[in-house]
């Protein structure tokens, strides 16, 4: 909204949802009249989701008012109370230990105390719920050990999740690069 950049903002943007972060659905297209480079300019009100039930929502820009760079100055979101059903999620009934925690170019996944042998998706996800990896892994009886390269990841907060048909196990993973 400032005097002589109004030309970069969002002028038709696309809105997509999702509850995982993995698979998504198209809300829809929608258009924003551009702004005034007022002090009293207040925005426009976006879509109205109409109870729509999302745990994340992607803004995609189409087009401006003539910038190749395209932005919006502020987001709101007003929201509900909207309550939905919830799933149950066993957990499963093992150890699974991180370490080094924090790390910064590998880590080792302990998965210990495990009854009987069984296959497992082990995904990493960043704070936000977005995929980093996953892989397929046989988890044996007793104990298994997985290494999980963490080199090139930006320092924050990580999720480890290992995932079967029995339940699910997450651990907070925190990832520290030092860069001398």
């Amino acid at each position: 909204n400032s005097f002589g950049d109004t030309e970069s903002g969002i002028q038709r943007f696309v809105v997509d949802y999702s509850n995982d972060g993995l698979s998504w659905s198209e809300f829809g297209e929608h258009e924003l009249s551009m702004s005034e480079a007022s002090t009293f300019y207040e925005g426009e009100s976006g879509p109205n989701f109409e109870g729509l039930a999302a745990r994340y929502i992607l803004i995609t820009s189409l087009n401006t008012f003539g910038s190749d760079c395209a932005c919006l100055s502020e987001i709101r979101f007003e929201t509900s109370g909207i309550i939905s059903d919830v799933t149950e999620v066993n957990n499963l009934d093992l150890s699974a230990i991180l370490a080094p925690n924090p790390a910064s170019d590998l880590v080792e996944l302990r998965i210990a105390d495990v009854e009987n042998s069984f296959e497992a998706e082990i995904s990493l996800r960043d704070q936000t719920g977005r995929l980093i990896s996953k892989l397929n892994q046989s988890i044996q009886k007793g104990e298994t050990n997985i290494e999980l390269t963490t080199a090139g990841l930006v320092s924050g907060n990580y999720l480890v999740k290992i995932q079967s048909v029995d339940g699910v196990v997450t651990r907070k993973l925190i990832i520290v690069q030092d860069h001398k």
